[in-house]
């Protein structure tokens, strides 16, 4: 059965073995990326990364949610000619918005360098890295459908193992043959894009009928909610990563660093409720969309966020407990400063608690009701790191990251719930609540 419990841990447990190779591989290229470079041409690295995510993120517009929101009920009732056009709409759309942008970053690429990072190096970086975007729109979407396809273990094997791994062995080449500086590892990390995005296609085998998909890349489609999508994912990224810039503005390097070390562990966590969270959003759309009701759709969350408490809590325990052991792994001068890992360790328990909430406001159309939130969390989160950090350092940081993380999980929590009677924590009576009728793909 589709959303057997047998099933369904089958698929959960192939998907942490790929996140498993994933977290390896991309530890390896940090490694590799510190020893290789050094301190300043790591700095530059990365912040060219962070300027290619957003704008990718731009133009990806929230399509590969949409794609998987629509074609679920399609695919698994075998109507794969659907399922088809609407991937080939999806893929021409992200595409073409995403080489606008590319170009656009291709010429705003000198100013950005001098005038944004004062760092006149990265103009040849993002130039380079601008070719990037469309690729990343199409290994998104690629990996959109393969959960379609109930296929999450290769979807999360192409959208987080596949780039490091490929970056990794061509730069290796690089140096074997000694042309790795900045600009080689450059080369190599868009030619992985290139690699992993041609690998995506033959991953997927079919997405539908080749005619149909086709016919779906002859009209590209974008949905007004495309907006809200692509406001919650901005938003989410700078919840998750601008704390550190801020704290550094408002404190020292020492304690961006000591923040820096714990939000990387406790993100390890988090990615268990983004692996569940992936597999049991197609089912989620499937359900709404077939017209299931809220206990069903209420019994699914909960078991996802049986499953996220039961994968994370014991690692969070150790944070709780024994946080020298997991800050070893970046330096014996790390030990000393446990506070702000065991800080985050409490937010992302609340994560746990509160399961898929945010995936499943997606997937029955609440994804403005979740930008709402998580525009209100950024909002509240940054300038609290900002006051707290300048009066404690990064465990006052840990405190506003950890208290936004709760916000806007209980906050989603309570929207599910208010709006459509689900409730996604794991434990409680079910409620029996009419949905409203799902929108058709021409209305969102």
């Amino acid at each position: 059965m589709l959303n057997s419990r047998q099933h369904l841990s089958a698929l959960l447990r192939g998907s942490l073995l790929a996140r498993g190779g994933g977290a390896m591989c991309g530890m390896l290229l940090q490694i590799a990326v510190a020893r290789l470079l050094g301190i300043e041409s790591t700095g530059s690295l990365y912040s060219a990364i962070i300027v290619i995510t957003v704008f990718a993120i731009v133009g990806k517009g929230g399509l590969d949610a949409i794609l998987i929101r629509e074609s679920s009920t399609s695919w698994h009732a075998g109507d794969r000619a659907l399922v088809g056009r609407l991937f080939g709409q999806a893929l021409s759309a992200g595409l073409l918005t995403s080489i606008g942008l590319s170009l656009l970053l291709f010429v705003a690429s000198d100013w950005i360098a001098t005038a944004v990072f004062r760092d006149p190096q990265l103009h040849s970086i993002i130039s380079w890295c601008a070719s990037i975007i469309p690729l990343q729109t199409a290994i998104w979407l690629q990996s959109a459908m393969l959960k379609v396809q109930d296929r999450p273990a290769r979807s999360t094997l192409l959208e987080i193992a596949l780039v490091p791994a490929t970056t990794l062995a061509i730069a290796i080449g690089l140096k074997l043959i000694g042309e790795l500086d900045l600009e080689g590892f450059v080369r190599a990390y868009t030619l992985s894009h290139a690699a992993c995005s041609i690998i995506g296609f033959g991953l997927l085998c079919r997405a539908g009928s080749a005619r149909a998909v086709m016919a779906g890349l002859m009209r590209p489609r974008w949905p007004r909610s495309r907006w809200d999508l692509t406001g919650v994912e901005l938003l989410s990224f700078a919840l998750s990563s601008a704390a550190l810039p801020v704290l550094s503005a408002v404190s020292d390097a020492e304690q961006a660093g000591l923040l820096n070390a714990a939000l990387r562990l406790t993100a390890q966590v988090g990615m268990v409720g983004i692996i569940v969270g992936g597999l049991l959003a197609p089912r989620f759309a499937a359900l709404y969309q077939a017209g299931g009701s809220s206990v069903e759709l209420q019994k699914l969350a909960r078991l996802g966020s049986r499953w996220m408490l039961g994968l994370g809590s014991p690692i969070l325990a150790v944070f709780l407990v024994f946080p020298e052991s997991g800050l070893l792994l970046f330096g014996a001068d790390f030990q000393a400063f446990c506070t702000p890992l065991r800080i985050l360790a409490v937010g992302q328990f609340v994560n746990m608690l509160t399961g898929p909430a945010g995936y499943l406001m997606v997937m029955v159309q609440m994804e403005r009701e979740l930008r709402d939130i998580t525009a209100l969390t950024v909002a509240l989160t940054l300038p609290a790191a900002a006051v707290l950090g300048n009066r404690w350092g990064a465990d006052g940081a840990a405190i506003a990251c950890a208290g936004g993380l709760m916000l806007q999980n209980m906050a989603a929590v309570i929207a599910l719930y208010r709006s459509r009677g689900i409730c996604t924590l794991p434990w409680g009576a079910p409620v029996q609540r009419d949905l409203p009728e799902p929108l058709s793909a021409a209305a969102h």
